[in-house]
């Protein structure tokens, strides 16, 4: 009689499989996965397998995406093949800020100057949006010619998109 035994051991290399979405669960594409040493980007299903993987071991792993808040943590590698699930929430907003007058009547060609990202004017309708602007604090200045006093504040970027009113 013929009878096949399989030892699994620490030795026997395993996949470790990740897989990555964004903030509404859809797969996200590109991200760089770091595990040790070894670097792959997650395909169009926001997945990446990393393959002989030795068991046993407590191994460090990172996962970047332009925009979105990097994710660094160490994972324990089993006899057992293993898939592990992630989350990357964005870090970079979208801030549109609407300039007007004491009346409320939209200002055209007012200069935003936001710290350390740009200075913009706002379009017919008022507003100019800064794009992928990180989270934190920056100092703002809205000013348009000399008929107008400057207006001055602290722009709070925390985890969304955004707007602000200034009146001038």
């Amino acid at each position: 009689e013929n009878t096949t035994t399989t030892y699994t051991n620490w030795l026997d290399p395993v996949v470790i499989r990740f897989i990555v979405t964004d903030e509404m669960d859809m797969p996200m594409e590109f991200a760089k996965v770091t595990l040790d040493t070894i670097m792959q980007e997650t395909g169009e299903w926001g997945h990446t397998d990393f393959e002989a993987i030795t068991a046993g071991a407590k191994t460090p792993f990172t996962i970047e995406k332009a925009g979105y808040t990097t994710i660094t943590d160490s994972v324990d590698v089993t006899m057992e093949n293993d898939t592990l699930f992630f989350m990357m929430a964005r870090n970079q907003f979208n801030i549109k800020f609407i300039v007007t007058d004491t009346a409320g009547a939209a200002l055209e060609n007012a200069e935003v100057l936001v710290s350390g990202i740009d200075t913009l004017m706002t379009g017919a309708d008022g507003s100019v949006m800064f794009d992928l602007v990180l989270i934190g604090d920056y100092d703002y200045t809205v000013s348009k010619g000399v008929q107008y006093a400057a207006a001055t504040g602290v722009l709070s970027v925390t985890d969304k998109d955004d707007s602000l009113t200034v009146e001038l």
